[in-house]
């Protein structure tokens, strides 16, 4: 019995872990500023490798350029969409399954100066979680990338950690309290109920209950992941309100799933503790 409990609860705890896609989409550049399409990929190399120094596995995971490509649909050049204005980057990250995106910008200040500005985006909630904003010196030979690249590092740390911020906390699992009976009971009422009160059946019932809820919590991840796939399917010809359902919808479920493992671990954990104690 102790190592089917064990079995369960080693089943249950991977399964509470959701992994988070990052997407660092290309930086890009106004047609006037003195800088080549290498350079831009550098920087955005640079920024993806800080990326992956702040959101490491197993509960991040920062995607490649060319994965990026890969998962985009044949009509989408990837370029032309970062260059327009508005909400380009959350819909591509809706579109390849992001849950984070970032998206960057360098125009031109004055003759010998620069600007480079920086966003990172809740794809789901669709709203931006933070902004770097730095200048660099454009001089006679070029754009010093080495000094904005420095810039840049020593604010990416802070950058990126806004995106484990956003994490809901994870509620403190307390051990059960034992409930002591004050009643007398008759002689009779002992040899009935005797069967019930060994720790066998308390560690049997808790690692039902306990199972019942990770069986819950495994259909929610389910439900979690049907509502995700509707809500990528909503396209800027949506309205405000269905992604505002859409969005709630994909909540709604992780809260629920959420419980289900919180509460179904806590229970089967409970279960193996009063096995191996009697």
């Amino acid at each position: 019995m102790k190592y089917l409990f064990l079995t369960m609860l080693l089943f249950a705890i991977p399964a509470m872990a959701e992994l988070k896609h990052v997407a660092v989409f290309d930086i890009t550049a106004d047609d006037d500023v003195p800088i080549n399409q290498n350079q831009l990929l550098y920087i955005t190399d640079d920024l993806r490798k800080q990326a992956i120094a702040v959101l490491a596995p197993p509960d991040y995971s920062v995607m490649t350029r060319d994965n990026i490509l890969s998962l985009l649909p044949p009509d989408e050049e990837l370029d032309e969409c970062l260059a327009e204005e508005g909400n380009c980057s959350v819909n591509l990250g809706r579109r390849i399954g992001a849950n984070y995106v970032t998206e960057g910008k360098v125009i031109m200040l004055s003759s010998n100066l620069l600007g480079i500005s920086i966003s990172i985006h809740d794809v789901l909630a669709g709203k931006q979680l933070g902004v770097i904003t730095e200048e660099g010196v454009v001089a006679d030979e070029g754009v010093q990338i080495g000094a904005l690249l420095e810039k840049l590092r020593s604010k990416s740390g802070d950058f990126f950690a806004k995106v484990k911020g956003v994490q809901p906390a994870q509620p403190v699992i307390t051990a059960p309290v034992a409930v002591v009976d004050l009643v007398e009971e008759s002689p009779a009422d002992k040899r009935k109920f005797s069967f019930l009160k060994t720790p066998k059946w308390y560690a049997v019932t808790l690692g039902v209950l306990g199972a019942g809820g990770i069986g819950f919590a495994v259909y929610q991840n389910s439900v979690v992941s049907t509502s995700y796939d509707d809500y990528k399917k909503l396209t800027p010809d949506n309205t405000k309100e269905e992604f505002k359902e859409g969005y709630q919808k994909v909540e709604d479920s992780k809260s629920r799933r959420n419980i289900g493992y919180i509460v179904g671990s806590a229970l089967l954990a409970a279960g193996i503790g009063v096995h191996f104690s009697f």
